[in-house]
């Protein structure tokens, strides 16, 4: 633990201690209204990639703890999408653990832990799991330093997915414990099945969940055919990991209910990728190939730098392959090697890729995740390989192996490599490789030269030790220093790989707040903004003002089929309602809002300005636009049009003007008005009493009967109540809310109480109770009767 933690300090050191956040929001600055703070030191943001975390999951983890510290669970925010449920999307992971810490610490603080202890979870599950393989305590430190402190965890540590990655290696663990018959195991792997169901992204949980089955197989096959378990013990023990998939189900119910609730109301389910460019495997051996996004990224990248770097690290590569190479592959070899091909396969363009994205189900996943499984097997194999140094029979093949491994790709370099002529340049730079600015072309050939002589440099410098060490000292002492020096020289490639890819920002970057952005923080509760791409949509959790547009999967179908049918673009996530043509140019109005930040409006020939649409608001900060007709966020109208479904009130929706849809509104099952003997009452006005994520209070005086439409999201779980009595909530202009009202006077108040949230938190309850009355009499067993089994002698499925 005292090295993982070493390892996270080296990498987030200036977060952790050094009064820094670990943010790459320094990104916004580049956009107004946020760049009239920029420091004029600051030419470029930090990371580009890191735009999801800034523009996303910050934000929705801020409106989680403003949720949590106010004595709710973060269900629903208003803030977003015209109101958008929030345990549904998943994505702010609010019931994960080690996100509790934003809702005690200082938040910008909290980041940096978050993401230090998620990788230190990571490298002690994968010790764990190595030392229980059998593996020497050197050799399982080595383990959870390829894992924990891979590029491919470090580069998705701010996304939720990351969650699941961390608890990876204790699903192997204790999948591997419940094959041996140990009580534990199934209590583990339940619990461990539970959180990765509350980290937040229920597809690479799912990943998670087929690669771990495809283990605990493995491990049942093995056992069955080395005689190692009777058929009656398999069954036994195959039902125990099925039950452990179900407690963690039920233990991740508070989740996947609403996840369900959602899928039943949404669309586009899931973000399902192509496979990656068969040269994205370049990036095993030299991920900055193509340059990285936090210093020199190049026009030639096959992908971003994210989604196809699996880096694990030099001496980790030569001591996997060594280890294969020098000795009969163990069980835990052959599976490790196994997961690395038909990862590779499957995450790369190949027969095989295409084969699995035509799977129902399986075609709705990102299965370049996949690629998390490189990582974890390289970690077992190198594990391995340095265990072999510890036997005199292995060692020379070993180190061998570890040479030719270390020098082939400084071999390939001389001989085809056509900038030789400034490697010395380069080298001298190691292992920073800063490449002076000079052309494009001498730039990226500067990079490649160093991408790959890090392999090489690093490679060769652990082989000499090793040579060295052995030489002079005895192998007992011999192997504990070469170890030590293969760790340490694992440690600072990762680690310095991983520098950069999560920039530590100064806190003044984070503390910005634009007079604009204030502007759309004071409007009244019965008004809503937006704003062009300089604000991003869920910028407006972060900073708590009401925008119609949202960035979240699963979306939800009416709301967003709204969207698409006024803006008549075929994009399946509309988060943008401006463009310098007119289209989406009615969506403001539909949606109530009166108040836009937009640089393109400033243009005095664009469309929407010609048209008066949109006039600056006088005395408000640059950027500030007034919308001249939109729809108020509630009031009661006296007539309306009938409609049986979705559609056809769709259809009817964006064939009406304002007007048409303030004065009579769509309403979907409602009976169709009393005929008009006179001129139609006007909409009466509704007051907000109060207005929060989930209560909204309002008065009326209807001067008639009719319908009170509040133009927020419709979804399930929201109710109503007229002067204290429940009434129904049917769908209004496709996407909102109605509720009937008699005449006179009322107080109305929609609250959230979601059916799904409540059913799924007593599983949750239920599932933990269960999981603690098993933990208290597994400890209570002896170790040695195994819960009524045969208590297995060895260790199944290894070979030490």
């Amino acid at each position: 633990m005292a090295v993982f933690a070493c390892l996270a300090l080296g990498l987030f050191g200036s977060a952790l201690v050094g009064g820094r956040v670990l943010t790459g929001s320094d990104s916004v600055l580049f956009d107004p209204p946020f760049s009239d703070a920029r420091p004029q030191s600051l030419l470029r943001p930090s990371n580009g990639l890191t735009y999801d975390a800034v523009q996303v999951f910050e934000p929705d983890l801020l409106q989680a703890r403003r949720s949590i510290r106010s004595g709710r669970l973060p269900t629903w925010s208003e803030s977003i999408g015209a109101g958008q449920p929030m345990l549904a999307t998943q994505q702010t992971a609010p019931l994960f653990p080690l996100q509790w810490l934003a809702f005690v610490l200082d938040f910008w603080t909290s980041l940096g832990w978050i993401a230090a202890l998620k990788l230190v979870l990571a490298a002690a599950g994968m010790a764990m799991l190595c030392r229980a393989l059998g593996r020497s305590a050197v050799a399982a430190a080595l383990g959870g330093t390829v894992f924990g402190f891979s590029t491919y965890l470090i580069a998705w540590v701010a996304h939720p997915h990351s969650n699941i990655f961390a608890l990876l290696p204790w699903a192997f663990l204790f999948t591997l414990h419940t094959v041996r018959g140990r009580p534990a195991g199934p209590i583990g792997l339940a619990a461990t099945a539970g959180l990765m169901l509350l980290g937040g992204h229920p597809g690479t949980a799912l990943l998670a969940g087929l690669g771990t089955a495809a283990w605990a197989v493995f491990l049942l096959a093995a056992g069955l055919r080395a005689h190692e378990l009777t058929s009656r013990e398999a069954l036994v023990r195959a039902a125990l990991l099925l039950a452990a998939g179900v407690g963690g189900l039920a233990i991740g119910a508070v989740m996947v209910l609403p996840l369900l609730e959602l899928g039943q109301q949404g669309y586009e389910l899931g973000r399902g990728g192509p496979p990656l460019p068969v040269k994205s495997l370049t990036s095993l051996v030299a991920p900055e190939w193509w340059g990285r996004p936090d210093a020199a990224g190049l026009p030639s990248e096959p992908a971003n730098f994210y989604e196809r770097t699996a880096y694990f690290g030099v001496v980790p590569a030569m001591l996997a392959l060594a280890g294969l190479a020098v000795r009969r592959p163990a069980r835990d070899q052959v599976f490790a090697l196994a997961l690395f091909v038909v990862t590779i396969l499957i995450a790369i363009e190949s027969p095989l890729a295409s084969a699995v994205r035509h799977v129902p189900g399986i075609d709705d996943l990102e299965l370049r995740r996949t690629l998390v499984f490189l990582p974890l097997a390289v970690a077992i194999l190198a594990a391995h390989g340095l265990d072999a140094l510890a036997e005199r029979a292995t060692l020379r093949r070993t180190l061998t192996v570890c040479a030719v491994v270390a020098a082939a790709p400084l071999v390939l370099f001389v001989a085809f490599h056509p900038a030789g002529h400034i490697w010395r340049t380069t080298l001298s730079r190691f292992p920073a490789f800063a490449v002076p600015e000079t052309t494009v072309v001498a730039k990226a050939q500067a990079i490649e030269v160093g991408a790959l002589l890090r392999w090489p440099v690093i490679g060769l410098a652990f082989v000499a030790g090793a040579v060295t060490l052995h030489r002079f000292a005895s192998a007992r002492v011999a192997f504990a220093a070469v170890a030590c020096l293969g760790l340490l020289l694992t440690g600072l490639d990762l680690v310095g790989m991983g520098r950069g890819l999560q920039p530590a920002v100064p806190r003044s970057v984070v503390e910005v707040d634009p007079a604009a952005v204030q502007w759309l923080h004071r409007l009244p509760a019965g008004q809503r903004a937006t704003a062009d791409e300089t604000i991003a949509p869920n910028l407006a959790n972060r900073f708590e003002f009401r925008d119609m547009r949202v960035h979240a999967l699963p979306l939800i179908e009416r709301r967003s089929r709204l969207l698409n049918a006024l803006s008549g673009t075929p994009f399946f996530q509309v988060t943008e309602w401006i463009s310098d043509g007119p289209w989406l140019d009615r969506a403001p109005d539909v949606f109530s809002v009166s108040t836009v930040h937009s640089t393109r409006l400033e243009n005095l020939d664009h469309p929407l300005r010609r048209s008066g649409a949109f006039e600056p608001v006088p005395n408000a900060p640059e950027g500030i636009f007034a919308n001249q007709r939109y729809l108020p966020r509630a009031w009661v109208a006296h007539s309306w049009r009938p409609a049986q479904g979705m559609d056809s009130a769709l259809t009817a929706t964006v064939a009406s003007s304002i007007d048409q849809l303030q004065d009579a509104p769509i309403i979907e099952g409602s009976p169709a008005p009393r005929a008009e003997t006179g001129t139609p009452e006007p909409p009466d006005p509704a007051r907000f009493v109060s207005s929060s994520d989930t209560e909204v209070v309002l008065s009326t005086n209807a001067t008639d009967g009719g319908y009170l439409i509040l133009n927020d999201t419709y979804y399930p779980g929201w109710r109503a109540e007229v002067d204290g009595h429940r009434v129904p909530i049917l769908a209004a202009n496709t996407a909102f809310r109605a509720i009937a009202l008699p005449p006179g006077p009322h107080k109305v108040r929609f609250s959230y109480h979601p059916a799904s949230v409540r059913y799924g938190g007593w599983i949750t309850l239920a599932g933990l109770l269960a999981l603690l009355v098993a933990a208290i009499l597994v400890r209570r067993r002896s170790q040695g009767d195994d819960l009524g089994f045969r208590a297995m002698r060895g260790h199944t499925g290894v070979r030490n």
